[in-house]
């Protein structure tokens, strides 16, 4: 791996508010965690890999129109998120970019069995006037930088390594790698230009505004394992939100929140 030519290091943000970040901070320092984990009574926290940042927020704000139920938003990479769930994160409800890491805790006890609400896409994506963009751009020599979701914690960073091995471009290119902690922070080294061309969520490219899409193609779905996305309702939650997180679980399995999904860039897999 190689550091980007600007030097942003910048890891991938959450919508976790400060005061609740050093809550739960303080709260697993004092090394108590139990079975019910502390929350907002009346707020859902959805953990949401990064890959759903823009979508979620759509969805968020839909459901909360029409329930009144309010939504506090945590992204990441669906490994970190589900390592700090098992460790007793007060997350309410786990989306994950697979369903591997949601079916580890299910076999754990602490969510409940997973469902797949949505399928995800690969795209080559760079703002360069001068790429095409295609995978023959991947070997140019004025090509130094491409960014890619770290596969050991991003499931898309998984599906982009298997692409470039399909294609037989791993390991000709593999110097040039940068690797980011998820695909928040892979977008952020392709949206400034820290990288010259990259792999990322085709959900986080046609959420973009038009004038910001800069050039991308779709990866040939059959060069990578099916980025079947999962979801699952923590066992850990309180009483109080019980009904709320299983409305949310419902209203994600609803045409008008598939429409969102379709809008986003992801496939429904048939019922």
């Amino acid at each position: 791996m190689i550091v980007p030519k600007d030097r942003h290091f910048i890891r991938a943000t959450s919508s976790l508010h400060f005061p609740f970040f050093l809550c739960w901070s303080i709260y697993v320092l004092m090394g108590s965690l139990s079975s019910c984990v502390p929350s907002r009574e009346d707020r859902l926290v959805i953990a949401t890999s990064a890959n759903m940042q823009f979508a979620i927020k759509e969805l968020a704000h839909t459901f909360m129109e029409s329930t009144g139920v309010d939504c506090d938003i945590v992204t990441g990479s669906s490994g970190k998120l589900a390592a700090q769930l098992e460790e007793g994160a007060p997350f309410c409800i786990f989306i994950a970019a697979d369903m591997e890491y949601a079916q580890h805790l299910y076999d754990k006890g602490i969510v409940t069995a997973p469902e797949v609400y949505a399928e995800g896409r690969l795209v080559l994506w760079s703002l360069r006037t001068d790429v095409g963009p295609s995978f023959k751009d991947l070997l140019r020599e004025d090509i130094t930088h491409i960014a890619l979701p770290n596969p050991a914690t991003a499931p898309y960073g998984r599906a982009a390594m298997d692409a470039l091995r399909y294609m037989g471009l791993e390991g000709r290119v593999k110097e040039k790698f940068v690797f980011g902690e998820s695909i928040a922070q892979t977008h952020q080294y392709l949206s400034t230009q820290a990288a010259d061309i990259g792999i990322t969520a085709k959900s986080m490219v046609v959420s973009l505004p038009a004038h910001e899409q800069g050039k991308w193609i779709e990866i040939d779905a059959d060069s990578y394992a099916p980025l079947l996305q999962g979801m699952a309702l923590s066992q850990r939650i309180d009483t109080a939100l019980q009904k709320q997180a299983q409305d949310f679980r419902d209203f994600l399995f609803s045409e008008k929140a598939q429409l969102i999904l379709k809008n986003h860039g992801y496939l429904i897999p048939k019922k």
